[in-house]
């Protein structure tokens, strides 16, 4: 096994940094690599939406929480990825079940992941 401070020399003693650009078409740079980023002039989506299945919330409603004193939101909706949230009213103490790429309903400020969350929901 190679230790850290070895593959970092090793690296460094091998990597060159590539100084030649050029210009070619788009359909011929398959496998290429760009010499500067290319910013997109929009946001894609357009939208904030949640990286993660879990629950959107006040963070501020989360500030007194600890592992051994957890809080209690009410889970008042759920958003799944195409749904449009614009009739959910966030208030503060509930949260709206999400799921990966859903947009974050109106108000909401973060997202908690499921893995960090109990469902107390006997349904």
């Amino acid at each position: 096994m190679l230790e850290l401070a070895e593959a970092v020399m090793r690296l460094k003693e091998n990597f060159r940094k590539q100084k030649l650009t050029e210009v070619i078409p788009l359909s011929k740079s398959y496998g290429r690599v760009a010499a500067f980023d290319i910013p997109s002039p929009i946001n894609v989506p357009n939208f904030s939406k949640s990286a993660m299945d879990g629950y959107a919330l006040f963070a501020e409603d989360t500030m007194a929480a600890k592992q051994e004193k957890p809080i209690t939101l009410s889970a008042i909706a759920s958003v799944y990825a195409g749904d449009d949230p614009s009739s959910i009213n966030a208030a503060r103490n509930t949260c709206v079940r999400i799921t990966t790429g859903a947009k974050i309903p109106q108000g909401y400020n973060a997202v908690i992941k499921q893995e960090n969350t109990t469902n107390n929901d006997s349904k």
